[in-house]
């Protein structure tokens, strides 16, 4: 990995990403259940569409956690062929979660 060269730092910065990325999909996981909850309760359009925001949000999060852990278990021998595979993926997911929330604000 790029960071692995800034020693002790860069492995600390790898391993603080991997705990901020189990954070964000615990919460979101919350979240999902949270709006999946409501939905059943109130079957409103709006509470639809939180439940695909957060569903890509999701998604996005688990892929993002799984290219910062891949290169630790399998390390690459160069990583910037492989660098553009997660932020194309990570973009498509974002795109789809924002396109969700424009159309529960927009009705």
């Amino acid at each position: 990995m790029v960071l692995v060269g800034y020693g002790q730092l860069g492995v600390t910065i790898i391993y603080l990403g991997i705990i901020v990325g189990i954070a964000n999909i615990c919460l979101l996981a919350v979240l999902l259940k949270s709006f999946m909850e409501t939905y059943r309760d109130i079957e409103c359009r709006f509470d639809s569409g939180f439940l695909y925001f957060s569903t890509f949000l999701l998604l996005q999060n688990i892929i993002s956690l799984m290219f910062i852990i891949l290169p630790i278990l399998l390390p690459f021998q160069n990583i910037t062929e492989w660098s553009e595979i997660p932020l194309i993926l990570i973009n498509l997911l974002q795109l789809a979660a924002l396109i969700s929330l424009l159309k529960i604000i927009r009705g």
